[in-house]
């Protein structure tokens, strides 16, 4: 009878573990005794798998003793494959476990493994690591199989038994064996892999599909907030359509989804391939949980609420809802980002480890009834706990009119209002943007602001938060000093790409009301340049213009076409003739990268020519190695460099 042991038991190698256990003498390896031993008691910390089968598992032992791999004769390796702050995979994990099964493996003991790694990477990696430790060949005295994990953690309707295990091996006596022991458990059936390389490369591109696919609704959600839309909506009524797919904007974290890419990325560079599309649904989804920050706090300033030790609740700390992983959680980003404008961050999450949340980021989970009542709400994380509470217990943790920053859009924008709650909506369930509400009020021309009094600005994340009333005749001196408008360049918003708000009088009624000393020369020349975004030097605008002329700046394309407006038409020739010139010149530079790149293939054949031609005959062949490395650094320096694709930055006048 077969005897499988388990490498691994957390997330993927416990529920394995636990369905062989049933039919087959089982042996679970881990190293960390506090797990062994709950298993031993019949329970699983994670949740994944429920008392009730670890003790129908009757045939499966759990040890932290790496002896007991000697006993088995198909090995199932189920251990993470994380990657490292370079965002390169990091081995270590696999690398320890094939010595461990190296050290103890029988002769004729297939390994399976079930860590995501990129194609190549078992045959390139862990047999060789195999066969240093065992003295065994390959083929002969171990064989070797690879099926990838399929675990979706937290999931309690598919579970392992119920999902499609694809299935390979090195020979086909192998992939029979593969294919039945696992077709014994997994009732959905297996599908046997051509190779091993086809069965890595099948699982690194399920999760980098789905990676892309929620790049870009997180690249729409931030596209529809700048034009007022409710992104939600929008998926909505797109999804009316048959083939339409429904993905949804969020964090991208955890153990898979978030590092899978890398991994296909890491092997695609190693064979001189820059991968574009990839890389970029990475960064988008990377930079998800400071959007979500930024929005909130913009937020917060368009409630008059102060940013600055505010105390701000984030919902959920783990990677994914109803699941206590907390490995590569996005969440943290937020709450980082938060913290980075002066906030009071409380993190809040019913099923994760506070210990092993201090432990991974730094910081305590703080329990509920210790929370707050807060200025802004983030709901990060869905857990069925916070839906089982209910929407007004939530409701009650933040103060009259705090923000609720909903990233899943769990929650009814219509009920949050009815609560009291700011969603970001604005009228007929748009969201706006700051700018976009002053835009909706029709400032009236170059009078001044409208009468009502106007919004806020924040100075250099959210360190200074200023309130600055206008009047349609006059502004409060007072708070125009104490905002420091007129002797900051950066004086608008705190970031470039929250736009420009109109923020400007006429220039001859403020120096007028407030005289030279407070408008003169260079002050009023900021006052004008220093709302409009894209980093405008003051230099760009003649002072004599900007005493001379009225700018009310709202939004950053209006301030830009203004801007146009005034300036001579010397200039505007001028900075056309600088951008074709950047144009020009960016297409020699890649112009001449390429044909370094062909020089050096041609060099580089020729030389392998000479080598091959050279070894047949018998002669040395190390005089032509300079030629074929030299040739190899050219192309790995070519291949790093930046798409052509991306053109030559951009420049505004």
């Amino acid at each position: 009878m077969t005897t499988i042991a388990v490498i691994g038991l957390g997330y993927v190698g416990l529920p394995l573990a636990v369905e062989f256990g049933k039919k087959f003498r089982t042996l679970g390896f881990d190293l960390h005794a506090e797990k062994v031993a709950a298993y031993g008691r019949h329970v699983d910390p994670t949740g994944e798998v429920s008392s009730a089968d670890l003790k129908a598992a009757t045939m499966l032992t759990c040890s932290t003793d790496p002896k007991v791999i000697a006993e088995a004769d198909f090995i199932i390796v189920a251990v993470p494959t994380p990657v490292d702050d370079a965002h390169q995979p990091d081995f270590t994990p696999l690398v320890k476990s094939s010595e461990s099964v190296g050290k103890h493996i029988k002769k004729g003991a297939i390994v399976v493994y079930e860590s995501t790694v990129y194609p190549g990477a078992t045959e390139e990696v862990c047999i060789p690591i195999i066969e240093k430790h065992s003295g065994l060949k390959w083929k002969e005295g171990f064989f070797v199989g690879y099926s990838p994990e399929r675990i979706n953690p937290g999931d309690k309707e598919r579970t392992v038994t119920k999902i499609t295990k694809v299935v390979s091996g090195d020979t086909p006596e192998t992939l029979k064996k593969v294919a039945e022991v696992y077709g014994s458990v997994i009732t959905a059936g297996v599908y046997p892999a051509s190779s091993i390389k086809v069965a890595e490369a099948a699982k690194v591109i399920e999760n980098t599909q789905r990676d892309l696919n929620i790049a870009l609704m997180n690249e729409l959600a931030v596209i529809f907030q700048r034009i007022g839309i409710d992104t939600l909506e929008v998926l909505k009524a797109a999804g009316t359509k048959w083939n339409f797919l429904p993905f949804r904007p969020g964090l991208v974290g955890g153990h898979c989804i978030g590092v899978d890419p890398y991994y296909l990325t890491h092997k695609a560079e190693k064979l001189g391939y820059n991968p574009q599309v990839i890389l970029a649904g990475r960064r988008i989804n990377d930079s998800m949980g400071k959007f979500v920050a930024e929005q909130t706090v913009k937020q917060m300033i368009a409630a008059d609420m102060p940013v600055k030790d505010a105390d701000v609740i984030v919902l959920g700390m783990t990677f994914k809802e109803n699941c206590p992983d907390l490995r590569n959680s996005k969440v943290i980003d937020v709450v980082n980002e938060l913290k980075s404008f002066g906030a009071r961050v409380h993190v809040h999450d019913p099923i994760a480890d506070s210990a092993e949340c201090e432990h991974e980021y730094g910081i305590g989970l703080t329990p509920w009834e210790q929370l707050p009542r807060a200025c802004a709400v983030v709901a990060a994380v869905s857990h069925k706990e916070y839906a089982a509470m209910g929407l007004k217990a939530i409701a009650e943790k933040a103060m009259p009119g705090a923000v609720f920053a909903d990233v899943k859009s769990s929650y009814d924008p219509a009920e949050l209002r009815s609560l009291g709650l700011r969603t970001g909506a604005c009228e007929g369930g748009r969201r706006c943007s700051l700018e976009q509400r002053l835009l909706a009020r029709q400032l009236p021309g170059f009078a001044g602001l409208a009468a009502r009094q106007h919004p806020h600005f924040a100075q250099r994340r959210g360190i200074a938060q200023r309130r600055i009333a206008h009047d349609a005749a006059e502004l409060d001196a007072g708070q125009l000093q104490r905002a420091d408008l007129l002797a900051r360049d950066q004086v608008c918003l705190e970031r470039e790409h929250m736009g420009a708000v109109a923020c400007g009088v006429r220039i001859g009624q403020l120096r007028g009301e407030f005289g030279e000393h407070a408008v003169g020369g260079q002050a009023a020349q900021r006052v004008v340049v220093g709302c409009i975004p894209g980093r405008l030097q003051r230099e760009e605008l003649p002072a004599r213009l900007a005493q001379q002329c009225t700018v009310v700046v709202a939004g950053h394309r209006a301030g830009q076409d203004r801007l146009r407006q005034l300036a001579p038409r010397e200039q505007r020739q001028e900075a056309k003739a600088g951008r074709a010139q950047l144009h020009e010149n960016h297409g020699q530079q890649q112009q001449q990268h390429r044909q370094a790149e062909d020089r050096g293939r041609i060099r580089r054949r020729a030389a392998l020519r000479r080598q091959q031609r050279h070894q047949r005959a018998g002669r040395p062949t190390e005089v032509d190695s300079p030629v074929i490395a030299a040739a190899d650094a050219l192309a790995g320096k070519a291949t790093s460099r930046p798409s052509s694709s991306a053109g030559p930055p951009r420049f505004s006048t």
